[in-house]
Parts: structure tokens; C-alpha cells; sequence
């Protein structure tokens, strides 16, 4: 079996070809056209894109198509695989060596071998697209003015939603196809140049008989060369713009986390100036506390001060009185004395003649000492009656305080359903039973008894219905419930439970709880006994009321 292959049909033969020469006559060996077609099998190997090989297929089929008899078919663009034997070349040369040589004929110079040609690698593309895109929007971002922010929670949401948004952009980015294949495709070109590295180093071992195809293969491992250079400089441009995309989005990232950190700061600083201005607050509320205390308590000190102060006075001038008019008394007795004694005398010596008139000069003279001190005992009665009148007062305005106090006090609790305590201990006397009762139990409210009214009143409509009647009975009552007819406050037709409710509710929610009481009572014996509870509880406030209504006109009465 012979390893030349067939001639193309209607192409001459390789012994019939008239322009063929022999080897070293100006010509071509007869092997040359097949080492010049192994030479482009391997270049296109050495091409970055299989694709880009059109031109390299065809210059390489017309070559082998329009080359001797021993020149060998197109190569396949897959690697070469190295054999022991002979190379198809060697095996060529030694055919044509063998045959007879025909006549010469014109040979034409074969076509160099085209250069590997660079194709623009499409992956590049959206990628390129994707970093414009990102760079427009950080640019735009940073040029464009910010508007001051007075809500420090939206910034930091608006910063994290664009936090989120250059993610969400480089995860697309990363996941797009193109982008996920460019290091398959470097790695299958790094293995082709892998494989023409090794068919161009075999081809060097084996021994060449020709310097044409010696330059053919130093053309071959320059363009491999040059070729895994390019493919790596490109991988360099890769690697370093998607360094250069990871550093910005890096950046972008410890901005963005820069600006939370600095609207965290806001905030806590927010938080440490708001309560301060809360804790000052207390504070003064507390200094405007005790300083109301001071003054009720300097207040009572001063009426206590000034009670004392009375009641010392008034002391000091009975006293004073007292010393006063000791010794004019006792002056006085001594002059009457004297005067007594000197009308003895005189008496004595003019008895008889001037008795009479020593007994009328003593009635005068005892007279007018009765006047002046029965005035000056009236005088000094009336000033100790003052005194005594407004001490009384004073006492009775201490009492009247302390009764409104507790009697404020009361009410306050009474308003807000809270238990009386040592509340009733600030009356005065002993306090009435209608408020005792709330010493411990709170009381009910009337905002409690407008809120229960409902449920009472519907057990009081329930307890009116009829028991055990038919449906007739019982739909013919409903009907004469919906019509009303009195005379006066007397019902004659329709349910007088119903409007007896519906007045009680009406001054319940006037503000007149005596009047819905009273309302209450006129109902039957079946709903009032069902509303026992709400009616006990309501009189039961209106009694503590009047009691305390009471105290209070008491309390002013004896004020008077």
C-alpha cells in the first residue's frame, strides 16, 4: 500500500507533468509544496480563533490541489499528532526521489503562508459596555449635588438601595455568559498553542532536508509565539480591568459604609442630646416640685408663726393691763384712804356740822371710781372678746382647709375609681357611711356605669320578654314594642321597659346620674332586679356624692 496520495481528477500526473525538474536545478525539491502545506496546518493551529481560518483552509486546499503528485491533501485545523514512521513529507520526497523525472516545466513560487490574523474577541464587548455603564454612574453620582438629607434614616436607606444596585450590576455582570466563558476560552487557546508548540517541536527533531521548510518552521514558532503572547497580554487586559472593576466597587462599598457609620454617629448623637434635654426637663420639674413644697411649707410655718405670735400677744397685754391697773388701784385705795382718814379728822373735828356733806362728796367720789372702772373693765372685756373672736376664726379657717383637702381629695378619687384610704382621715367628725363603704374597694365610675349600661339594659329587655310564650306571642309583643303609646309618663301601648331605658340613657349621657337612678327604679320588677347590679353601683356613687356635697356645705356653714 502506497502512502502518496491520489492526483486530483484532471490534474496531470505526477509522471506525465511536463514542467517538473529534478531536485537542485533552479527549482523546488519535490517535497516543498507539502512542508509549505504542514507549515499552514500549523499556523492555523496557531490562529487564537478557529474560526479566522476561511482563507488559511483554501490557500492551503489550492496549494495542495495545484502542487505535485507527492504533495500532501489540507490539513485539519485539529492538533497534529506525532507518529514513529516517517512524517507524510519525508515519505513524499523519497517517492519523488524514486520516480523518473519528467520533462521540465515552468514552476511557479509557492504563496507565504498568511499571517495569523487578530479577531476582536466578541466576550469583550458587553463587558466593556458593563464598565462604561458602572463608571457613568459613579461619575454621575459623584458630580451630581447632593440634597441635604434632614431624615438621617431615608439617607441610609437611599445609600443601601444603591448599595444593593452596584451589586445587583456587578453579580449581572459576572453572571453573563460571555463573561463566564472567557476563561474556557483562554484556557482551550492556551491548550491549542500547548498542542502547536509540541507538533512545532517534533516537527524540529526530526531532520530537514531543506532550509525552506527549516524558515517555514521558525515562521511557525514566531507566530505561536507572538500568538500566545497576544492571548496573554489580552488575559493581562482582563485580569486588570476586572481588578480595577473590584477595586471600585470596593471603594464604593467603604463609602457607602463610611456614610452609614457617619448616620449612625448622627443618630446616637440625636439619641445623647435628646435625652439630655429630657433628664434637664426632669430636673427642673423636680427643682419646680420642691419648691412648691417649700412654699406650702413656709406657708404653714408662717401661719403657725403668726398663731403663736397672736396668742402671745394676747398674753402680754392682759398681763400688761393687769400690771397696769394694779397700781393705779392700789394708788386709788391709798388716796381714799388718806382721804378717808383726813375726812375722819376733819369729821372729828367738824362732825356734826359737816357730816352731810362728807357723806355726798364720798357717794360722788365712789361713783366716779365705779365709772371709770366698770369702763375700763368694759373696754378691756371687748378687747379680749376681739382677740378671742379672731383666734376662733383662725382656728375655723385651719379647719376649713383641711376639710377642702380632704375633701378635693376625695373627689379626685372618687372621679378616677381609685379607694378613699387615708383620704377620709382629713374630715372633720366622723365621715359618713356612703363614703366608708370606698375606704378599701374602689369606686365605680361614672365613665364605667355609661360603658356598662349596654349589657345592663339588654339583661333588663331580656328579663322583660315573656317566658314560655309562642312565636305568635312572642313576634306580636316584638311588634307592639316598636309602637309606643302613653299618657303622660304612663304606657298604655308598646314597651315601657325600652322607653324607661331610653330616658335613663339620655341623662345618663347628660351628665344627670341621680336622674337615671330614678329612671331606673320606675322599671318592672324583672328588669330592675336584673339591672340590681348596675342601679346599686350607680345609687351607691350618687349617696357618696351628696355625702361629700354635704360635708363641704356643712363645713361652710359652720365657716359662717
Amino acid at each position: 500500500m502506497s502512502d502518496k496520495p491520489s492526483t486530483p481528477p484532471g490534474g496531470p500526473g505526477a509522471k506525465g507533468r511536463p514542467g517538473s525538474e529534478p531536485s537542485g536545478k533552479g527549482g523546488r525539491p519535490a517535497g516543498a509544496p507539502a512542508k509549505d502545506a504542514a507549515v499552514r496546518s500549523a499556523a492555523e493551529l496557531a490562529s487564537p480563533i478557529p474560526e479566522s481560518g476561511p482563507t488559511a483552509a483554501s490557500s492551503a486546499s489550492s496549494s495542495a490541489s495545484s502542487g505535485p503528485a507527492g504533495a500532501l491533501p489540507s490539513a485539519s485545523p485539529g492538533p497534529v499528532p506525532a507518529s514513529p514512521g516517517p512524517s507524510p513529507a519525508a515519505s513524499a520526497a523519497s517517492s519523488a526521489s524514486s520516480a523518473p523525472r519528467p520533462s521540465p516545466t515552468p514552476t511557479f513560487a509557492p504563496r507565504p503562508p498568511d499571517a495569523p490574523r487578530k479577531r476582536f474577541e466578541p466576550a469583550v464587548l458587553p463587558i466593556a459596555a458593563a464598565l462604561v455603564v458602572l463608571v457613568g454612574a459613579v461619575a454621575y453620582l459623584l458630580s451630581s449635588p447632593r440634597e441635604t438629607v434632614s431624615n438621617p434614616v431615608a439617607a441610609q436607606q437611599a445609600d443601601a438601595a444603591r448599595m444593593s444596585a452596584v451589586d445587583t450590576r456587578l453579580a449581572a455582570l459576572e453572571a453573563r455568559p460571555s463573561a463566564a466563558g472567557l476563561a474556557e476560552r483562554a484556557a482551550a487557546t492556551e491548550r491549542r498553542l500547548d498542542a502547536a508548540e509540541t507538533a512545532a517541536r517534533e516537527q524540529a527533531a526530526r531532520p530537514i532536508a531543506d532550509a525552506d521548510a527549516r524558515a517555514g518552521l521558525t515562521a511557525l514558532t514566531a507566530t505561536v509565539e507572538s500568538a500566545r503572547n497576544a492571548s496573554t497580554e489580552g488575559l493581562k487586559r482582563l485580569e486588570e480591568r476586572l481588578a480595577a472593576l473590584d477595586t471600585r466597587s470596593q471603594e464604593e462599598r467603604r463609602q457607602a459604609d463610611a456614610r452609614l457609620a457617619a448616620l449612625d454617629t448622627r443618630l446616637q448623637e440625636e439619641a445623647r442630646r435628646t435625652e439630655t434635654r429630657f433628664t434637664a426637663a426632669e430636673s427642673a420639674a423636680q427643682e419646680a416640685g420642691r419648691r412648691t413644697e417649700a412654699r406650702i411649707a413656709q406657708a404653714e410655718a408662717t401661719l403657725a408663726n403668726r398663731l403663736t405670735g397672736a396668742e402671745q400677744s394676747l398674753a402680754a397685754r392682759v398681763t400688761a393691763a393687769e400690771q397696769a391697773f394694779a397700781p393705779r388701784l392700789a394708788a386709788l385705795d391709798e388716796a381714799l384712804k388718806q382721804r378717808v382718814e383726813a375726812a375722819g379728822q376733819a369729821m372729828t373735828q367738824r362732825l356734826d356740822a359737816a357730816g352731810k356733806s362728807l357723806d355726798e362728796r364720798l357717794a360722788r367720789a365712789e361713783s366716779g371710781v365705779n365709772d371709770r372702772l366698770g369702763k375700763q373693765e368694759e373696754a378691756l372685756a371687748q378687747r379680749v372678746q376681739g382677740f378671742e373672736q379672731r383666734l376662733a376664726q383662725a382656728e375655723s379657717a385651719e379647719r376649713r382647709l383641711t376639710a377642702l383637702a380632704a375633701r378635693g381629695t376625695i373627689q379626685a378619687s372618687l372621679e378616677a375609681g381609685r379607694p378613699l384610704g387615708q383620704a377620709l382621715s382629713g374630715l372633720p367628725g366622723t365621715p359618713p357611711v356612703a363614703l366608708t363603704r370606698y375606704r378599701d374597694t374602689a369606686p365605680p365610675t361614672e365613665a364605667a356605669l355609661r360603658l356598662s349600661f349596654e349589657d345592663a339594659a339588654r339583661s333588663a329587655r331580656l328579663a322583660a320578654e315573656p317566658q314560655g310564650q309562642s312565636v305568635t306571642d312572642t313576634a306580636l309583643s316584638r311588634l307592639q314594642g316598636l309602637v309606643t303609646v302613653r299618657r303622660g309618663e304612663q304606657v298604655l301601648v308598646g314597651d315601657a321597659v325600652s322607653g324607661e331605658l331610653e330616658r335613663a340613657r339620655r341623662s345618663l349621657d347628660a351628665g344627670d346620674l341621680p336622674g337615671a337612678v330614678e329612671r331606673l327604679e320606675k322599671l318592672p320588677a324583672p328588669s330592675r332586679d336584673a339591672m340590681a347590679g348596675w342601679i346599686g353601683q350607680a345609687r351607691e356613687l350618687v349617696e357618696a356624692r351628696a355625702a361629700l356635697r354635704d360635708i363641704g356645705t356643712g363645713s361652710s356653714a359652720g365657716s359662717n
